[in-house]
This record gives structure tokens, C-alpha cells and sequence, in this order.
């Protein structure tokens, strides 16, 4: 029987159709695939508690009453400071570019110590705003996290630069005496942190850090200088208690997994990942692109991916110890490979917003550590205040009294470490190369400059 002529035709367009629904049915197979891993990855931020929307994130960092808010009084007083470098000779520590590196020892050189104090005069006007602050213990700055990875944080600048100039008034009032206005203004630098601790991004969690590192730095310089009472050290220690209870990179990092994630609905131009669109034509192009990495299942790809990386940095945070630490360590380890193999240049995105996680978890580590350093010197200024000015010789001697237990380092899960010299004393952890130095000053670079120890440090001199 002859073979219709028609039927090869239309068997060629068959084959035509099979191996064009090939491709699509892989496509729609990626997508499906991808987007469960990204549904399954929310579902557990929800199950857990946590918000899976920027809009249910902007609900979590809680709204706050204007009258019980400390945010606005911190950011009046930040906008009355008028720091100038008008005389170089005496550079003002702590403050923004007029930092000094060295803070000559105790007793300062009069002319210096007059030239801090006329510094903290010319910026009186920010102490009535500090003063009603202090008597609020909610905090909400003005920011719209709905507006996810575009969210504007305005405040952060002035407030870590109120916590400097506090720091130097706390360290003025010392080297005078006047160990009231020094607590005070040592719990200002402390009002300062709190005032950050609900807000559940990474950027306002590591500019918290900073403002640890001032108030723990200011701490050793006062008590190296004054004496401070069982009361306003009290007052101290139980600031520091509050700051040392809040997990913030937790709930930052909850934050920057959903800020993040907003990331992957914006185009490649618009996030600078790719050259920015210069025209119409680089505007089609790149909204083009867009669609490809959507249609194609590379970024849904690449967000499941950039969940999963997140809700295991997350899940690493809960804990700021050694075990945690190696579980951040071993994550980035693991971003690292996904990132060589070669399908890692298809996570564009996740190469733009997870390099630095695992090293935010060390600097929270970093950021514990000092705090407990700060309880511990607390506690020690408390010891001695009974005992005739004597520092412990065993900071088990605290426990219970002034302590519940001797403070463990989060680098390493032993007791943090504490030496008497002379009348004065050491305490210090082994830092974020977990390697202890020590507390041994770091050595000299090529030009002579003092380079930062290695341990973390902090000192009370006598």
C-alpha cells in the first residue's frame, strides 16, 4: 500500500513539537522544583514564629507610642552636635574623624582636658534630649521596611556618633571625678545600644557591635580613673544584663533573610549586579534579561539557595558560642563551593548578598564577648569596693555574689580570662582568631603604628 505523502510532513512536525515541549517541560519541572525549596524555606521562618513578608517584618520591629519612644529624643540629641577640629594638637577622643588613637594616661595634661571640656560645652544642647530619653524603655526608629533591600537607615550615623560623644564625656567627668555625671554618661553610650537591639536589620546590628566596642573601651578608661559607688555600678551592670540577653544578629539576620529575598524581584541593573541601563534599549535589554533568569529557573534557583544558605546562618546564630561559630564556619565553607562549582556563576544574586554572613556572626560573637568582659569589670569594681580596693584573685571569688557564674568566652566556651597586675588587672578573650595571645600588645607594623591586638582587651589600671 503506497504511504500518504502527507504523513512524513506531519510525523517531522511531531518530532519539531516533542523536542520544543523537552525544554519547556524542564523549565516548568526547575521552576516547580525551585519554587517549593522557596515555599519550604518560609514555611519554616513561619512555623518557627518568625515573619515570612517585609510587611509582616515591618510589623515585628513593633511601633512604639511617640511619648514612650526613646528613638526620637536619641536623634534630637544626635542633631545638636557640632563637633569642629580647630585645634590639632589636641585631638578629641572617640569623636568621628577627631578620633585620637592614643588617650594619654591619667592624670591628663590640663590644657587637654580643658580642651575636651569646652568640646562637650559646644555641644550642651544635646544633654536635655539624652535626659528624656532615659526615662523610656521602647525603641522604634522612623524607617518603612516594606521597602525591603531600599530601606533607608538615616539613623545609624548619629547615633553611633551621640554613643562617641557620651564616651567622651564619660571619660572627662572621670579624669575629674565626677563619677555621677560619668555613670550617666556611660549608660547614655549603653541607651544608645538598647535604642537598636529591636530592629531586625544587619547593618543596625553591626553598628550596635561599634557602639559595644565604645561603651566596653570607655569602661576600662573610667574605672581606671575614678571610683565609682555599688549603686552606679549596679545601675551599670544591669544595663550591660540587658543588652548581653538580646540575641539582636538572630533577629537581624531573620530580618536580612526576607530583605534579601526582595532582592530577587528587582532587576539585575537596578541592584548593580550587571552595568547599569543607560537608555531604552539598555532598559528593554535588561528587563529581558530579568524575565530569562525567571522563565529559565536560574533565579528561583538562585533564591532557594540564598533561603537555605540564610535559614542555616540563622539557625547557627541561636547559639554565639564555638558550636555555633563552626556552624557559621562550615556554612560559608559550603557558599564558598556552591559559588566555585560551575553552575555558581548562576547565582548571581546569592554571590552579591551572602559572602559576608558567616563573618556577621563572628563580629556578634566579637560583640558578646566584650559585653560579658564589661559584666565581669562591673563585677570586679563591686568586689573591691568590699574588700579594700582589692581586685579578686580568682574571678570565681565573684560568684555568687556578683555574679551568677563566671562569664564563659563565646569563642571558645572556657571562662574568660583574668589576670591581677600590680593593683590594677587584665581581662580579655581570645578573640575572633580563636588563638589566645595572651592579652599581649600586638606588634609594631612597618611605620611604627600600634596595631590592634589580637585578643580582645580590657584593661584596668591602677
Amino acid at each position: 500500500m503506497p504511504q500518504d505523502s502527507t504523513s512524513a510532513p506531519r510525523s517531522r512536525r511531531w518530532r519539531k513539537r516533542y523536542l520544543l515541549a523537552i525544554p519547556i517541560a524542564g523549565i516548568a519541572i526547575s521552576q516547580w522544583i525551585s519554587a517549593s525549596a522557596r515555599n519550604s524555606g518560609l514555611a519554616r521562618l513561619k512555623s518557627a514564629g518568625y515573619p515570612t513578608t517585609v510587611a509582616d517584618l515591618d510589623r515585628w520591629y513593633a511601633a512604639v507610642a511617640p511619648a514612650d519612644n526613646l528613638a526620637g529624643p536619641l536623634m534630637r540629641a544626635a542633631g545638636g552636635l557640632r563637633f569642629k577640629a580647630d585645634n590639632k594638637a589636641a585631638p578629641i577622643p572617640f569623636v568621628g574623624s577627631l578620633r585620637s588613637d592614643e588617650i594619654p594616661d591619667s592624670p591628663v595634661p590640663p590644657e587637654t582636658l580643658a580642651y575636651w571640656r569646652t568640646a562637650l560645652t559646644a555641644n550642651a544642647e544635646a544633654l536635655p534630649a539624652l535626659a528624656e530619653a532615659r526615662s523610656r524603655t521602647q525603641s522604634r526608629y522612623p524607617i518603612n521596611l516594606t521597602q525591603g533591600f531600599n530601606t533607608v537607615l538615616n539613623h545609624l550615623a548619629p547615633i553611633k556618633q551621640l554613643a562617641q560623644a557620651c564616651a567622651l564625656r564619660a571619660l572627662v567627668a572621670a579624669e575629674e571625678g565626677k563619677t555621677d555625671e560619668s555613670t550617666e554618661a556611660l549608660r547614655d553610650i549603653l541607651l544608645c545600644r538598647r535604642s537598636l537591639l529591636p530592629e531586625p536589620i544587619l547593618i543596625s546590628s553591626l553598628v550596635g557591635c561599634a557602639v559595644d566596642a565604645i561603651a566596653s573601651n570607655s569602661l576600662g578608661l573610667c574605672f581606671s580613673r575614678a571610683r565609682f559607688n555599688e549603686s552606679q555600678l549596679a545601675s551599670i551592670g544591669e544595663d550591660l544584663r540587658q543588652i548581653a540577653s538580646s540575641n539582636h544578629i538572630h533577629r537581624a539576620l531573620v530580618g536580612e533573610t526576607l530583605m534579601g529575598a526582595t532582592a530577587f524581584k528587582t532587576s539585575p541593573q537596578a541592584l548593580g549586579v550587571v552595568a547599569p541601563p543607560t537608555g531604552t534599549a539598555a532598559n528593554l535589554s535588561g528587563n529581558l534579561l530579568f524575565a530569562v533568569l525567571r522563565i529559565t529557573g536560574v533565579l528561583p534557583a538562585d533564591e532557594a539557595f540564598y533561603l537555605r544558605s540564610m535559614e542555616t546562618m540563622v539557625g547557627a546564630s541561636q547559639t554565639l558560642d564555638s558550636n555555633g561559630l563552626d556552624r557559621a564556619d562550615q556554612l560559608q565553607a559550603d557558599i564558598n563551593a556552591a559559588f566555585a562549582a560551575p553552575t555558581g556563576k548562576l547565582k548571581i544574586y546569592s554571590r552579591m548578598l551572602l559572602p559576608a554572613l558567616g563573618k556577621a556572626i563572628h563580629k556578634a560573637a566579637e560583640d558578646q564577648a566584650r559585653i560579658r568582659l564589661a559584666q565581669t569589670a562591673v563585677a570586679i569594681e563591686r568586689y573591691r569596693r568590699a574588700h579594700d580596693n582589692q581586685p579578686p584573685l580568682d574571678l570565681a571569688q565573684l560568684v555568687p555574689t556578683y555574679l551568677p557564674e563566671v562569664l564563659a568566652d563565646p569563642f571558645d566556651n572556657k571562662p574568660l580570662r583574668y589576670a591581677v597586675k600590680g593593683s590594677g588587672y587584665f581581662l580579655h578573650s581570645i578573640g575572633p582568631d580563636r588563638v589566645d595571645q595572651n592579652a599581649e600588645e600586638a606588634a609594631k607594623s612597618k611605620n611604627g603604628q600600634s596595631l590592634p591586638r589580637k585578643d580582645l582587651v580590657l584593661e584596668v589600671k591602677r
